[in-house]
């Protein structure tokens, strides 16, 4: 996957933040919609999370966003068709999903409290608002009209029922087939999950979509 990188002013070459979309998101899978933010610099660090954000880059072509640099007014970092762009934009939360909003797609405005989707959900933890505010950026908009093309749907759609059917039934308490799937989207392969079923699943998933081989 390529990195698209857009400067939004002057940048330290230690700082920056990477917005990255896991490469299943989007293919219809529980739990497969996984968001990984980078903030770079000493003190930087992960987070991973559930987000309508990471299906929608895909679908704009655009699976990881590189920004650097701090811009001299409000922007909005706007992504779609394959292209990351910085939009000046001065307004409230409400007049940024006003203006933004569409079918097509998922629009994240910058609260102290974290980040915030045009659905109302809370995304993102309150270091990654600060470190956007600290970049002045006000708000992320991915449009993405595409879809994941898979590199074999039958498979695809057979493991994705096979999932479905598993959380189901899924009824030991000790295994938390939600979690167990969501970890093993690429938050930790190392860590996946407990169950040889749900490994296997994943296995299956990533070489429908991207016909390749997943070690985990």
């Amino acid at each position: 996957m390529s990195t698209l990188k857009i400067s939004c002013g002057a940048a330290d070459a230690k700082s920056g933040i990477l917005l990255s979309a896991g490469i299943l998101a989007g293919c219809g899978a529980p739990g497969a919609d996984v968001m990984i933010w980078q903030v770079a610099g000493k003190k930087g660090f992960k987070y991973y999370e559930s987000s309508r954000l990471a299906a929608a880059m895909n679908f704009a072509g655009a699976g990881r966003v590189a920004i650097k640099g701090k811009s001299e007014e409000p922007v909005v970092i706007y992504i779609s068709e394959g292209k990351a762009v910085a939009e000046p934009f001065c307004g409230s939360s409400k007049e940024l999903r006003d203006y933004y909003v569409t079918d097509n797609t998922v629009v994240l405005s910058v609260e102290d409290c974290g980040l915030m989707d045009d659905a109302g959900n809370i995304c993102g933890e309150e270091e990654i608002a600060a470190k956007l505010k600290s970049m002045n950026i006000c708000g992320i908009v991915a449009e993405g009209s595409g879809a994941v093309v898979p590199a074999d749907a039958k498979l695809l759609r057979k493991t994705i029922a096979g999932m479905y059917e598993a959380l189901d039934m899924a009824c030991c308490p000790e295994i938390e087939p939600e979690d167990e799937v969501y970890l093993a989207m690429g938050i930790n392969p190392k860590a996946v999950c407990k169950s040889r079923k749900y490994k296997g699943f994943v296995k299956k998933l990533v070489k429908a979509v991207s016909g390749e081989e997943a070690e985990l």
